[in-house]
């Protein structure tokens, strides 16, 4: 097993996947944080199996995170609590001088059950939140929504009503059957390429952020002697190894590195002159290329190899129990929604559910569960300049209170009118209205969801800076 080869594979693919979510910013100015991580995030690609490298960009990517607080999309938010669990443990593997924490090898056997943990509790509450009365019902359901959508996304439309029921319950079906099929060794292969294929579709449908870094998570579950195999499938063919080693050697070259780092540049430059959704659609067409050629490698490498694909045992142990930290913060954030706390960002990924209010909509999960009233709380608006707040007032959409709190920290020359507990407030500028100053740390901590005005919660996206989040 060439574990430092793997682990050089994630390393380049992890980077990718920071790229990808960047190209859907516009907040990343010269200079800024998102910057900084872009930059970060190409130095690794020059150099994935690079330790310091890695880590650095964890590292950064990691300090962002508090600073953009409330607002960090899914995606973001879980590379974020894998990073709190591998930092501990790396601190706790270093006082008791394990080999891994200074051999990429090494650490890529501690870190991929790590990770494979977190995957599939994710795509298990993602499924779990779907079991419930709005998703299922054709007329509000977000896989109609968005699989609709990208049936008629071309010259003439392909999506018919009988295909509702098929989006509705193949959206269920897929995320609960992915962690199964990756986990269990004779169709992990196979589920490999039904995840990226499912990921595809849902880049093409306008969500590429999280879909890139499905590609580089499903490279944790890739056979073991994947990289002896590619070794062998370029030893048989020779022009295609002339040219394999020829990229890679361009890459790595001095030249390589100028060139990376300045397209990394030219996309910040992009975006500030106006140019951002060309950076976007050009990320796109790479992720598409990059999926359909990790797909092409991973076919070649285990149908033109006749050799048993071999795994090591025990995709799921940790190297020790201090990893179990990160897999309990996801699992407490996918909780929030059901014990009362925050509704976005909490891997429900456009799944209609609804827990604000009297509105619980879960079809399996009882309302008894909540502990915590932070959701409802709410507010209705009445009129702002803000054009995000106006929308809601026509919309006759409700925030929730410790939601506006923190938007008035975050638009504190806004002004807003709004009702709150059976009363009518004005605030002409928001940052200085006392009513509305930053609350609890849980407050500024906490990410919601806007609240429609009766049951029936119909498919929606919040944005922030150009990332999707669904509901």
């Amino acid at each position: 097993m060439r574990s430092r080869d793997h682990f050089g594979v994630f390393a380049f693919l992890l980077g990718a996947a920071v790229l990808f979510h960047q190209s859907k910013l516009d907040d990343w100015a010269i200079p800024s944080t998102g910057l900084a991580v872009t930059l970060g995030a190409v130095w690794l690609m020059l150099k994935p199996t690079s330790l310091p490298r890695f880590f650095g960009l964890l590292g950064l990517h990691a300090v962002t995170v508090p600073l953009d607080m409330p607002t960090v999309v899914n995606h973001w938010l879980l590379l974020f609590l894998a990073e709190v669990g591998l930092f501990v443990a790396v601190g706790v593997g270093r006082l008791q001088a394990r080999r891994w924490t200074r051999d990429a090898g090494e650490l890529y056997v501690a870190l991929a059950p790590y990770l494979r943990i977190q995957v599939a509790i994710v795509y298990g509450v993602a499924a779990l939140s779907k079991l419930n009365s709005d998703f299922l019902d054709p007329a509000l359901s977000c896989a109609v929504e968005l699989g609709g959508g990208l049936l008629d996304a071309g010259p003439m439309s392909l999506h018919a009503g009988w295909m509702d029921s098929f989006l509705i319950w193949g959206t269920i079906g897929i995320e609960i059957a992915l962690p199964f099929l990756l986990l269990w060794r004779r169709t992990r292969v196979a589920a490999i390429f039904i995840g990226l294929a499912f990921h595809l579709a849902l880049a093409l449908a306008g969500h590429l952020a999280f879909s890139g870094f499905a590609m580089a998570y499903y490279w944790l579950f890739a056979p073991d002697d994947a990289s002896e195999r590619f070794e062998r499938l370029l030893a048989a063919r020779p022009r295609l190894a002339t040219l394999v080693r020829g990229l890679a050697a361009f890459w790595s070259s001095r030249i390589g590195s100028i060139l990376a780092l300045g397209a990394a540049l030219a996309g910040a430059l992009a975006f500030e002159i106006g140019l951002g959704e060309w950076v976007s659609r050009g990320m796109l067409v790479l992720f598409v290329l990059a999926s359909a050629g990790l797909a092409w490698i991973l076919a070649l490498c285990a149908l033109a190899d006749r050799t048993p694909v071999r795994f090591a045992p025990h995709p799921l142990r940790l190297a020790s129990p201090v990893w179990l930290l990160g897999p309990l913060l996801v699992v407490a954030n996918a909780l929030s929604p059901y014990v009362g706390l925050k509704t976005q960002s909490t891997f429900t990924m456009y799944s209609n559910l609804q827990t604000e209010g009297a509105q619980w909509n879960h079809a399996i999960l009882p309302e008894s569960l909540k502990r915590f009233d932070l959701q409802d709380d709410l507010v209705t608006i009445v009129a702002s300049n803000d054009p995000a707040m106006q929308r809601a007032a026509e919309n006759d959409r409700r925030w929730v209170w410790a939601a506006l709190r923190s938007w008035a920290q975050r638009h504190e020359d806004a002004s807003i009118t709004y009702e709150h507990d059976g009363k009518r407030y004005t605030a002409p500028r928001a940052g200085a209205d006392e009513r509305l100053a930053m609350g609890s740390v849980l407050t500024r901590l906490a990410f919601f969801r806007d609240v429609p005005p009766t049951p029936g919660n119909n498919c929606r996206v919040t944005r922030r800076a150009g990332s999707e989040q669904g509901s």
